[in-house]
């Protein structure tokens, strides 16, 4: 008896380790240049910017992505930065990243699909000061989305004569745990009671 229940209580466990387990669907930490982050766009016509892979140690390790902002626009998406990261119904996706800027700048973070109507399913702003920190979100998504993308918006004249620099960018999805609405006991197992 003793041995069923350790068995049981392996399968359990071994079961909600799995239906949690997180898996990575973009990260990037500029080791490799910036082949994930080299498409978006910048509206030459309102802003200035230089876009460059930093090698000084600036957040997490050696590389980062910086962003030299003469003129930001008008608005935040006149400079963008786009990963492609498709999304499926049923899980929670979770975006974080490391930050850090000259001066006091926003970073507009976005999932929203690559054309016309832009929809879009996360919609945050990174308030980002002279001291590095980690900006994390969650969403959940009840659809499949093959056209989403990360979009890291830099432009406004918020961001008028600063440097951005950005590390460590991950996004993670798990099995939305919201999705479960039915918890209780079932009606079989030693004395009618395990519970789920």
């Amino acid at each position: 008896m003793l041995k069923k229940l350790q068995l049981i209580f392996l399968l359990i466990l071994g079961l909600s380790s799995a239906l949690l387990a997180q898996e990575v669907v973009l990260q990037d930490e500029f080791d490799n240049g910036d082949g994930k982050w080299n498409s978006g766009w910048i509206d030459a016509a309102t802003a200035t910017v230089s876009v460059s892979i930093d090698t000084t140690g600036k957040l997490s390790g050696k590389n980062s992505y910086k962003l030299d902002i003469t003129k930001g626009g008008d608005v935040t998406y006149k400079v963008q930065r786009n990963a492609n990261c498709p999304l499926l119904p049923g899980y929670q996706y979770t975006v974080s990243f490391m930050a850090v800027a000259s001066k006091d700048a926003s970073i507009n973070v976005l999932f929203e699909i690559a054309g016309d109507p832009y929809t879009k399913r996360l919609n945050e702003t990174a308030m980002v000061t002279a001291d590095p920190q980690t900006f994390t979100y969650t969403m959940s998504s009840s659809e499949n989305v093959p056209t989403n993308q990360l979009k890291l918006h830099f432009g406004g004249p918020q961001n008028d004569g600063s440097i951005i620099w950005v590390d460590k960018i991950l996004v993670t999805q798990i099995p939305d745990p919201t999705l479960v609405t039915q918890w209780g006991r079932t009606t079989e197992g030693y004395g009618n009671a395990w519970p789920i």
